[in-house]
């Protein structure tokens, strides 16, 4: 009996981290703020275009560029893997409609749906299963993404 205690102690200790952790794979809001994950920068979705430089002195500082098919990184984790088919929940974009999806680790690229969020535009991103799949991505790994609205 006394050999049962110390796995069950194990396992009872660890799912606080587990909740955590998917948590934050799917971006739900933790009701208590955790003062080690507020520390840490959450992954933002860079621009490529080189309008991102700093304004020069007296000019005023422009706003971002709107969508206009330009290559946006995003980090995204596995969506719900219950909901078929080829799509990116995003918050990059605010309309739903077709895009591509890169991976650059691998080289592979897939046609999406892009599907807006609620969200900062500097929030990750959830990629559907089968795309994880057709990317050859790690599905158990958060994966950075270049995402084409087409």
């Amino acid at each position: 009996m006394r050999y049962l205690a110390f796995p069950l102690i194990l396992v009872l200790a660890s799912c606080g981290v587990t909740q955590r952790v998917s948590d934050g794979l799917f971006n739900r809001a933790d009701p208590v703020a955790d003062p080690v994950s507020d520390s840490v920068p959450d992954p933002v979705a860079t621009p490529q275009a080189p309008e991102a430089a700093a304004p020069e002195p007296g000019q005023p500082p422009q706003a971002p560029p709107a969508d206009t098919g330009t290559t946006t990184q995003t980090v995204a984790g596995l969506g719900d893997p219950s909901q078929p088919g080829l799509w990116l929940e995003t918050p990059l974009v605010d309309a739903a409609g077709q895009g591509r999806v890169v991976y650059p680790v691998s080289g592979k690229s897939v046609t999406v749906t892009l599907i807006p969020i609620s969200a900062e535009r500097s929030a990750g991103s959830r990629l559907s299963l089968q795309a994880f799949q057709s990317l050859g991505a790690p599905l158990t790994e958060l994966i950075t993404l270049e995402v084409q609205p087409l």
